[in-house]
Order: C-alpha cells, then structure tokens, then sequence
C-alpha cells in the first residue's frame, strides 16, 4: 500500500496556514510548493531526509534569494524569516536538472545559491516578481527544461528499494538486481551521495512518515514491527535521527488530527 513513495515534509507544511502544493505526475518532479511565513521574526523550522533535492526561492519586501538544498541525512533547521513568502519544487529522489552546475553528491548535506548558477540570478528576480503561485510555476518550469542530470541505473535501484518501502538489505538488491554489493554501493556513492543501506533507511522512513500522517498516528511498537526495525528502540533512534523527535512526540508536533487541513491544491 506504502511502496508509492511521496516525499514530504511534515514540519514545514504544519508550520504555515496554508501551503499551496501542485503536484506534477508522471514527471521528475514531486510538486511545487508555497507558504508566507507568517511572523516578523525569524523562527525555525526541521527539515527531515527525503532523498531529495529542492530549489527553495525566499521572497522579501526589496530582495530575493533562491538556493538548491540537496538531500540531508539527519534533520536540519531552516531559518524562516520576516514575514516573507517562499516557492520550491521539489524533485524525485535521483534528479537534478542539467542546468543546476552540481552533482547529487556534492548536494548532500549542503546548499548552493542559485545566483551561483548560471541563469540562476535571472530565474530567482523573475520569480520573485511573478504574479502569483501559478505564475512562477511556469518561469521555473522553463528554466528546468527538460535535460536531467539522472542515471537509468540508479533509477532502478532506486525504485527497487522504493518497491519495499526502504526495507530492502543490499544482499537483497544484489538478488533482485543480479550486481554485486560492491557495484551497487560504488553507484550510489558515484551518482547519489550515500551508500544504498542509508538511502534505504530515509525511505523506510518517509513510508512510516506517510502510514502516520494518513493514519493519524499509531501504535510505536506496531510501527517498528511493519518497518523491518530490530526492535521498537531502535525505531525510536532512528525516527529521532531524522525528525528531532520521538515518534510520540511527532504525533502531537504535526498535530495529526488536523494534518493536512492547510493544504490548497492547484491543479496540473
């Protein structure tokens, strides 16, 4: 039921009103996206791994900044700002477009500025003065294009270990994919950043992430047993890893009766 893998970021989106989402199927990318921060001073927000990266542009009364966040292997803090409003697009596990002077590896755990990138000054002052969520959707869109910095082989490692929701050792890859552990653990360092054993572990994530916010919670013991989790401890390590907290915590931060509530979908 969960091996369709919708990446999400649970604080960022319970920390606005609304948050305007398009989502883009049967494309590389996931879904733009858009919020107003909604206080005149900075505040903080954690942002979990997600085995992507994101173009995140800042929209400030005189200013304007954009950056491309790559993938993170631990919770992070993202610094919201001022009363500002933002717009991403965030893209599938794997892709990055060609325009964007980086590779996924150098990607990970970091950020670059898109006025670093070729175009990328251009792009982040024409978003900025768009008129409108849909507006920017369409001037990123045509900076993107249609050339993609992506492997053929490592998408299908990595819809392999999507398949098992994350819960997929590498001598099972070995097996379904007929490559040696080393060859597969040489691709993804070369092409994503991590070793496939990581970047299983933020899928298996993000798949329990998804059963929690739909289900509106859950039993810990329950969730460790379904994910594959040597025992409930070791569940409650690793979700604190990369949410900054215990599972019981997160179902009362996100506040999961109303989870989702804020969204406004736009139509593709």
């Amino acid at each position: 039921m969960y091996n369709e893998i919708y990446p999400v970021q649970p604080f960022l989106l319970t920390n606005t009103t609304k948050y305007y989402k398009m989502k883009m199927l049967g494309s590389p990318i996931v879904h733009f996206y858009a919020f107003d921060a909604e206080t005149m001073q900075e505040s903080s927000i954690t942002t979990v791994p997600d085995g992507c990266v994101d173009l995140l542009f800042k929209i400030s009364a005189g200013s304007a900044d954009g950056y491309a966040y790559g993938t993170v292997t631990s919770n992070r803090t993202l610094v919201i700002s001022d009363g500002s409003s933002y717009f991403g697009v965030r893209f599938k596990p794997g892709f990055l477009p060609a325009n964007i002077d980086a590779s996924l590896p150098e990607l990970v755990d970091t950020h670059i500025s898109l006025r670093e990138v070729k175009g990328g000054g251009e792009l982040v002052d024409s978003v900025a003065q768009a008129d409108g969520f849909c507006a920017r959707i369409d001037i990123v869109r045509r900076f993107i294009g249609n050339e993609w910095r992506r492997s053929d082989l490592l998408q299908m490692l990595i819809a392999n270990i999507e398949r098992y929701n994350g819960n997929l050792r590498v001598s099972e890859l070995e097996r379904e994919t007929h490559y040696s552990a080393r060859y597969l653990n040489k691709v993804f360092h070369q092409q994503f950043g991590l070793p496939p054993k990581a970047f299983s572990n933020i899928i298996r994530f993000q798949t329990m992430l998804r059963k929690i916010n739909e289900e509106r919670g859950g039993v810990v013991a329950n969730l460790a047993a379904e994910f594959g989790y040597y025992d409930q401890s070791h569940m409650i390590k690793e979700f604190k890893e990369f949410a900054a907290v215990t599972p019981t915590e997160y179902f009362a931060a996100v506040d999961l009766p109303n989870y989702g509530k804020n969204i406004v979908s736009i139509d593709n």
